[in-house]
C-alpha cells in the first residue's frame, strides 16, 4: 500500500496513474493507493486512489473547549479540545460511501514546538482510548472480510513533539500499548468469555497493614466465586503479601501491584483497575486493611463491613443479586449507604470538580456514597472515574489527613457516579430490597464534621 497525503503534490491523478503504469512495467504488478484524510474528507476516488485513512485529530472538527481552560501565560494563543468526542463518535461510526481505514490517535500536544500558540487536547484517557480502538477494529471487521486488508491506523507510535505516541512514558506507563492488546483480544475474541454467561468478581485489595491481610485472605474464602486478586502494597511489604497468599486456601488468578503511601485505599485501587480488562457486567469487590488509628472503635467498624461483605451467607446473596440484576450497580456494608449532604465534610469543591470534569452537575440532594471505601461494584459504573483521567499528581502527599483530600473526594464520587449513570445501589442486609437504597444519616462512624475517614492512613 501506498500512502499519500494530497496537498503535497501537485496533480494527484496523474501522479497515480504514474505509480501504476510503473509498477505494471517494472514486474510489481498492481499496487494499491490510500490517502490521508488530514485536511479534507472526499472520495478518494477523484484523485485516482483506492482508499481513504482517517487522519485524526486532523479533519475532525471537535469541540473548543479553550475558554473553559486556564491559560498558562498571558500572551496564550492555543486552542485547546475535547479528546473524549473521539470514542463518543465511535460508538456509532458513519460510513462515507467509499472504502476507508479507520483512524484513532492516543492524545495530542504540540505545545512543545509551538509554545503558547499550538493544539492540545484535554480529557485523554487510556480507557477511552481502549475503546475508541475496539470501536475501530469491530467497524473494520464488519465492513472489510479480507483479513490482510483489515487495518487500522494509529496516530502514533512516538510522535513526540506532537503529544501522539504509544511509547511508554512516566504518566500512564505501558497503559497504552497494554489498552492497543487489550483492544486487539477483545475484537478477535482472544478475551476470556464465559460460556454460561456468568461474570467475573474480581478483588482488588489494598494492603497497608500486612499483619491484616490474613483476616482479608479468609473472608475471601467465602465468596461463591472469586476469578482474580489483586493487591495493591508498598515494595516492602510484597514478598510477605505473596508468601501470605501461597499459604492461604484461594485459588484464583493473583497480582501484586506495588505502589507508594499516596492516595489512600483510592489511588492504588484505580491503577490496579487500569490493569484489569474486564467486560461492563464483571464485578469488582474493593476492600482495604482499614484500621482507622484515629478511632478508637476503627477494629469494630472493620470488622463489621468485613463481615457484611465477606461473609459466606451475605456474599452468596451478593452475588446472586448482580448476576440477577443488570442495573444493580454498588452494593456496600451493611448501613454504610449514607447521604453526601449530611456527610460532605470540607469535599464540596473538589467533588463538583470531578462531577464538572465528568459532564454532570453539581451535587444532588439524592446523592449518596459508601462510607468506609468498601464495596462491590459493577466495573461499567467504574469506568466513568477512570474516564476522569487522575493521576498521582492529584493525590496529596501523604501527611495524616482525615478530610478534604483527593481520596475523600473520590470515595464519594463512586456513590454519585453510579446513581447518575442510572445503577441501583443498596446495602448488603437490603440486598432484595425494591426500594433503591436506604441513606442513613446517623452513621456511628463518623464525628460531627461528618468525617468518614481519617488517621495517618485509611487502609
Amino acid at each position: 500500500m501506498i500512502v499519500y497525503r494530497p496537498n503535497l503534490l501537485p496533480d494527484p491523478r496523474a501522479t497515480a496513474a504514474r505509480w501504476r503504469d510503473w509498477c505494471r512495467k517494472n514486474g510489481i504488478g498492481e499496487i494499491y493507493l490510500a490517502t490521508t484524510q488530514s485536511f479534507e474528507a472526499v472520495d478518494p476516488g477523484i484523485y485516482g486512489f483506492d482508499a481513504a485513512i482517517e487522519f485524526p485529530p486532523n479533519n475532525s472538527a471537535p469541540p473548543e473547549i479553550t475558554e473553559s481552560v486556564k491559560p498558562f501565560h498571558g500572551d496564550f494563543s492555543g486552542h485547546i479540545y475535547d479528546w473524549r468526542i473521539f470514542p463518543e463518535r465511535s460508538r456509532a461510526y458513519v460510513a462515507p460511501g467509499y472504502m476507508i481505514f479507520r483512524g484513532v490517535n492516543c492524545g495530542w500536544d504540540n505545545f512543545a514546538r509551538r509554545p503558547g500558540r499550538g493544539t492540545a487536547f484535554a480529557h485523554f484517557t487510556i480507557e477511552g482510548y481502549r475503546e475508541w480502538l475496539t470501536n475501530a477494529c469491530r467497524d473494520t471487521v464488519a465492513r472489510i472480510h479480507e483479513p490482510s486488508a483489515q487495518l487500522v491506523f494509529i496516530n502514533a507510535w512516538n510522535e513526540w513533539a506532537e503529544g501522539a505516541y504509544l511509547e511508554p512514558d512516566r504518566s500512564h506507563g505501558y497503559g497504552k500499548l497494554e489498552a492497543t492488546r487489550a483492544a486487539l483480544a477483545d475484537v478477535s475474541g482472544t478475551a476470556a468469555r464465559r460460556a454460561d454467561g456468568a461474570k467475573q468478581l474480581v478483588a482488588i485489595a489494598h494492603v497497608f497493614y500486612v499483619d491484616l491481610f490474613d483476616e482479608i485472605l479468609l473472608k475471601l474464602t467465602n465468596l461463591p466465586v472469586l476469578t482474580g486478586l489483586v493487591v495493591t502494597c508498598s515494595a516492602d511489604s510484597a514478598d510477605a503479601v505473596r508468601r501470605m497468599f501461597e499459604s492461604s486456601a484461594l485459588d484464583c488468578d493473583f497480582r501484586i501491584v506495588e505502589v507508594e503511601n499516596r492516595g489512600r485505599d483510592v489511588l492504588p485501587f484505580l491503577q490496579a483497575l487500569r490493569m484489569l480488562h474486564l467486560d461492563d457486567d464483571d464485578v469488582v469487590l474493593k476492600v482495604h486493611t482499614k484500621k482507622s488509628l484515629h478511632r478508637i472503635d476503627g477494629d469494630e467498624w472493620r470488622t463489621r463491613m468485613f463481615h457484611s461483605l465477606m461473609e459466606r451467607g451475605n456474599a452468596t446473596r451478593i452475588w446472586a443479586a448482580f448476576k440477577q440484576r443488570h442495573t444493580l450497580g454498588l452494593v456496600a456494608p451493611e448501613n454504610c449507604i449514607v447521604p453526601i449532604s449530611t456527610y460532605l465534610g470540607s469535599n464540596e469543591v473538589r467533588i463538583n470538580q470531578l462531577l464538572s470534569r465528568a459532564g454532570w452537575e453539581k451535587i444532588q440532594t439524592g446523592d449518596v456514597f459508601s462510607a468506609g471505601s468498601m464495596f462491590y461494584t459493577r466495573y461499567r459504573y467504574l469506568k466513568a472515574v477512570l474516564d476522569l483521567g487522575v493521576t498521582a499528581d492529584d493525590f496529596e502527599s501523604e501527611m495524616g489527613q482525615i478530610d478534604g483530600t483527593m481520596a475523600h473526594a473520590l470515595e464519594r464520587f463512586f456513590g454519585i457516579g453510579v446513581i447518575r449513570q442510572g445503577g441501583s445501589i443498596r446495602d448488603a442486609a437490603n440486598i432484595q430490597s425494591e426500594a433503591n437504597f436506604n441513606a442513613n444519616n446517623k452513621f456511628r462512624y463518623a464525628d460531627n464534621r461528618g468525617d468518614s475517614l481519617g488517621g495517618r492512613h485509611a487502609s
